[in-house]
């Protein structure tokens, strides 16, 4: 799964009934796995921490039937005073479901407190 020591993990039931496992380590990756029927299944890895993956939150977005969408961010946050954030949408009528990084913050050393 990963090649160092795994530091944080976030999961979310998704409306197929089954589990998505975020996992982030040492090694710097974020890995995207399925948990279903007693099984992990990898099925993405992220590589946009510079440094290792210390941390990571969910947030339930947006849940609105009418709409056909359930939208959840998954927030990383890493050593060298990085964080990386990452959306996942899923289709309420197929089921099916993608995720995607979006954007991420990076604080220099330089940077007064103040700022």
């Amino acid at each position: 799964m990963h090649g160092r020591e795994i530091l944080g993990v976030a999961a979310l039931r998704l409306l197929n009934g089954k589990d998505l496992v975020v996992t982030g380590s040492e090694d710097t990756y974020l890995k995207v796995s399925e948990f279903h029927s007693d099984k992990f299944k990898p099925v993405q890895t992220f590589s946009n921490h510079v440094a290792s993956v210390r941390a990571l939150c969910k947030l339930k977005l947006l849940q609105n039937e009418n709409s056909g969408v359930r939208v959840h961010l998954i927030v990383s946050a890493g050593s060298r005073l990085q964080a990386n954030v990452y959306k996942v949408i899923e289709n309420t009528q197929d089921h099916s479901y993608s995720m995607g990084h979006i954007c991420h913050f990076m604080r220099s050393f330089e940077q007064n407190d103040n700022d």
